[in-house]
């Protein structure tokens, strides 16, 4: 018998991968400048993070959104808090009840173009297995001091997963604007790996439609049918699993350099 020692360590896992993006005066913008004040509440859903791999107990370190273009926005000060809620959309009101400060700054650091923010837990926060309630504010400190939001891709489901609001003068009102939009999140988790994994040094998993990715760099998926037409291709960084929409059939992947073949059943 075979007894295989599960570890946890730091991995990147991203929830959203369309690339469409809000442009200067839209929202959902979690970076939101239009106004002078805005502020966005955002669920993650524990099937995602099951489905992603993560371990209820798993320590989250970073959380960040993937900027487009920052659109000229000027820096502002930023408040990321987080907490776990029950429910699978946004209310018609913030929730503000036992929300914890994950970070703070001020200003919010320099703003990358066509890549990832990253906002560092001051402290890891542990997961216990709920949805996750993300509260993002980012707001000048003085009235009518506004330039642009700043571009953000977002993917759109089929519930209201975001909240937000914004003004120009005072607090932002309490009262949300839902949105099936949320913006593209990428958070460093603890993922289980084994020993066995790690001496084998998997890099890939494939179980028909489902296909799994170890590296912990950057790397870029590309399949293709027998005809050798590209039928799919996503880049990304860290562990990520991900469901093929094909049809059944002899398939090629190319993971970076690597190549393989696998078939799709059903």
């Amino acid at each position: 018998m075979t007894f295989i020692t599960l570890t946890l360590s730091p991995s990147y896992v991203i929830f959203g991968d369309d690339t469409l993006y809000n442009n200067q005066y839209s929202y959902p913008a979690p970076y939101g400048n239009w106004y002078t004040r805005s502020r966005h509440q955002i669920i993650i859903l524990s099937s995602e993070l099951q489905n992603a791999g993560v371990q209820v107990g798993a320590k989250i370190y970073s959380l960040g959104f993937f900027v487009k273009s920052p659109n000229y926005i000027q820096l502002c000060p930023c408040t990321l808090k987080i907490k776990e809620v029950n429910y699978n959309e946004v209310g018609d009101y913030f929730d503000n009840n036992g929300l914890i400060t994950a970070i703070g700054y001020n200003p919010c650091p320099s703003l990358p173009i066509n890549g990832w923010t990253e906002h560092t837990f001051s402290s890891p926060w542990t997961w216990n297995g709920n949805n996750i309630l993300i509260d993002f504010y980012y707001g000048a400190t003085s009235d009518y001091n506004y330039t642009y939001n700043a571009s953000t891709t977002y993917t759109t489901y089929s519930t209201n997963l975001v909240g937000y609001n914004y003004t120009d003068a005072g607090s932002v009102p309490t009262s949300t604007i839902k949105s099936t939009k949320r913006p593209n999140i990428r958070i460093l988790v603890d993922l289980p790996s084994s020993n066995k994994e790690n001496k084998e040094n998997k890099k890939l998993s494939i179980k028909d439609k489902i296909m799994e990715i170890y590296l912990n760099d950057n790397w870029n998926l590309k399949v293709y049918n027998v005809l050798g037409n590209k039928v799919f291709e996503k880049k990304g960084k860290g562990y990520m699993k991900i469901y093929l929409n094909v049809p059944k059939g002899i398939y090629m992947y190319e993971l970076n350099n690597e190549r393989g073949k696998f078939i799709v059943k059903f």
